[in-house]
C-alpha cells in the first residue's frame, strides 16, 4: 500500500521526446559510417582498413547489388562469415536504408543553419 501511494505522490516519471530521424538515404549514410566502413570502405569499394587483416576478401558493396534486397537484409542482419550480425542494433529498415545510401554512396549535404536569418524583432514603421 505504502508503495503504491508513493507512485502516485512521487515525481511523474517522462518518456522523452522522440527525435525526428534524418531522411532515410542520409540515416543510411550515418549508419554505414557507424558499422560498416571499417571494413567496406567510405564508399564501399571493400577497401577499408580492417580489410587488410581479415583472412577473407571484403566485397565491393557500393553502386547496384546482385542480390535482391531481402537476401542483403538477412546478411547484415544475421552476418555471413566474417560478417558479424547487426540483427541487435539496427532492424530490418535501416539495413534498408544502408542499401539506400550504398546505391549512390555520396555523401548527404548537412543543413547550415544560416546565422542571417536568426529570428529578429520586427522593425515597425516610424519606430527609430
Amino acid at each position: 500500500m505504502l508503495l503504491g501511494f508513493w507512485i502516485m505522490i512521487g515525481e511523474p516519471v517522462l518518456a522523452d521526446v522522440p527525435k525526428k530521424l534524418p531522411p532515410s538515404k542520409e540515416r543510411g549514410e550515418n549508419l554505414y559510417k557507424e558499422l560498416c566502413w571499417q571494413c567496406h570502405g567510405m564508399k564501399g569499394e571493400g577497401n577499408g582498413p580492417l580489410s587488410s587483416v581479415l583472412k577473407t576478401t571484403v566485397p565491393a558493396i557500393a553502386g547496384e547489388l546482385e542480390q535482391p534486397e531481402k537476401i542483403l537484409i538477412d546478411i547484415i542482419q544475421q552476418g555471413k562469415g566474417a560478417m558479424p550480425a547487426y540483427e541487435q542494433l539496427i532492424d530490418r529498415h535501416d539495413s534498408r536504408r544502408i542499401l539506400l545510401w550504398l546505391k549512390d554512396p555520396v555523401p548527404q549535404k548537412k543543413k547550415k543553419k544560416d546565422s542571417k536569418k536568426e529570428k529578429q524583432a520586427p522593425k515597425l514603421k516610424g519606430v527609430k
